[in-house]
């Protein structure tokens, strides 16, 4: 598993970039707000299953090459 730990804060600038960019009216501040409150109640709790089992955790800061650098070294490409 590859979990990418992203600021709150850099979350929303990215979904305001993308409603931005492609027009969506459906990503606001308060859709993100709800969208992260399931990700803290359902999905949350899976990750700190992953990392007891020492799993590898990255940043998802950066850009997209960046960051897909570290996926590709993390899983050995």
């Amino acid at each position: 598993m590859l979990n990418f730990e992203v600021p709150d804060a850099e979350l929303v600038r990215r979904m305001a970039g993308r409603a931005a960019q492609e027009g969506r009216t459906d990503d606001t501040p308060e859709a993100f707000r709800s969208a992260w409150s399931v990700y803290r109640e359902q999905t949350a709790p899976l990750v700190d299953y992953y990392r007891k089992a020492e799993t590898g955790q990255h940043s998802g800061t950066g850009t997209v090459d960046e960051i897909s650098a570290r996926v590709q070294k993390a899983v050995g490409k």
